[in-house]
């Protein structure tokens, strides 16, 4: 079938009408016909979401963006999918992702400001929605969702006057009326809750506090909600279903060290001295699989690992680029050939896996084929200059040392990292 007898097909699919199941087979074998063709595979994927098949579209994005991570019409198209699928937080992280590439992508935008609108932040969801129309002031569809978020907006109650140490406090004082002990760190923005003895989670203070601010119940239902969902957690259950959590599985590089505040974690050797522990990740917090998950779910250690990789590497997250400056580190452009230092710094308090992806260290690879030296600062960040760099080297190893100070670093070592091979920096 050639491409002008499929011409109204591909209308239909671009005004988002469903097809028949007759039609997506046209599709399926335009697609097979011309191999590598990212046109018509988008085309087949979006017509699978149109016609309710979301499941069905998204492996053929996924398999797209394996081959080509960086291009947003593919990270476009997997978020339409997963949010048709109720996975809004990975369609959020790939819409963010091509707006960290393409500031002005339109699509992006709108579908980030309808999710953010559903997420109950329209005044977010207002900014990106005027960022459409501002380079297109006919988009009819960015306006009817901005006219929502605005009024939205108008309804809001106002701000709390809570202060963040306030809604720490409270937050304690809840937990410790569930029967939940805990124990606040504001300097660095960290509550930690014990679930059990030697079983603890761990939270961002900050994250919890903007939440709460936002939540438009208020905040004493925000707190009395989370506290409900940790307590829940606390059941003498431990192990989920496997098949609720097998997406949420992701790997935690962490120093031997960490297991004293961790507790009993399931855990394998790591290189470089290091260890992988294995989260279940969570929009408000991070928890460790307990070392009886692999028993009760009959899957080796080595199965659970190569799970959580391929859930990490989903969603590749380029490293950042950095010039040091007068004031300390300042960001490079995205493209910009001027730079000192990488980062990967996601937040999600897997950037030091991401150093042992392939999929990530095939992005450091479009940097620079180079060894590197990497610092270990926080969780949340991995830093990284070329290895024959004297005076970033000596930045580096300065904010190793002061890392050092803080509970919170995972190691303050410097590491070396070549061809994907992680050890120790011996300087």
């Amino acid at each position: 079938m050639n491409e002008r007898t499929l011409e109204p097909l591909v209308a239909r699919v671009e005004a988002g009408a469903p097809l028949s199941p007759r039609e997506l087979e046209q599709l399926e074998l335009a697609v097979q016909a011309r191999p590598g063709n990212l046109d018509w595979l988008l085309c087949l994927a979006h017509a699978l979401v149109n016609s309710e098949r979301a499941a069905q579209a998204l492996p053929l994005l996924e398999r797209a963006a394996a081959s080509r991570p960086d291009e947003p019409l593919i990270l476009t198209a997997r978020a339409r999918a997963l949010s048709a699928l109720e996975r809004y937080a990975e369609a959020e992280r790939d819409l963010r992702t091509t707006l960290a590439k393409s500031p002005g992508h339109a699509d992006a935008l709108r579908a980030l400001g309808l999710l953010r609108l559903r997420a109950g932040a329209p005044r977010e969801a207002a900014e990106l929605l005027r960022g459409v129309l501002a380079a297109d002031p006919l988009d009819e569809t960015a306006r009817a969702v901005l006219a929502e978020a605005e009024a939205a907006t108008d309804a809001e109650p106002g701000p709390p006057a809570l202060s963040k140490s306030d809604f720490a406090r409270e937050l304690q004082t809840s937990l410790t009326e569930c029967g939940l002990k805990s124990r606040v760190d504001l300097e660095a923005s960290l509550i930690v809750v014990a679930l059990a003895p030697r079983r603890e989670v761990r939270l961002s203070v900050t994250a919890l506090w903007a939440s709460a601010q936002s939540e438009r119940r208020g905040h004493a239902w925000f707190i009395e909600d989370l506290v409900g969902r940790l307590t829940r957690m606390k059941a003498t259950d431990r192990v989920p279903p496997f098949e609720q959590v097998r997406e949420r599985i992701f790997p935690a590089l962490r120093p031997k060290s960490f297991l004293a505040r961790a507790g009993p974690v399931l855990q394998s050797e790591a290189p470089a001295g290091l260890l992988w522990l294995f989260a279940l990740d969570h929009p408000d917090f991070v928890s460790y699989l307990p070392p009886e998950c692999s028993e009760h779910w009959g899957l080796g250690v080595p199965e659970l690992a190569a799970l959580a990789m391929t859930n990490l590497e989903r969603n590749p997250v380029p490293p950042n680029r950095y010039r040091i400056g007068p004031r300390g580190l300042e960001p490079a452009a995205a493209g910009s050939e001027r730079w000192d230092l990488l980062a990967f710094e996601a937040g999600d308090g897997y950037d030091t896996s991401r150093l042992l992806s392939p999929a990530h260290q095939a992005l450091l690879d479009h940097v620079d084929r180079i060894p590197w030296v990497v610092a270990m600062p926080a969780s949340a960040c991995a830093l990284l200059a070329r290895l024959h760099d004297d005076s970033t080297l000596e930045v580096l190893k300065g904010i190793a040392k002061g890392a050092a100070q803080s509970e919170g670093a995972p190691t303050a070592q410097l590491f070396r990292i070549d061809a994907g091979r992680l050890e120790p920096f011996a300087d």
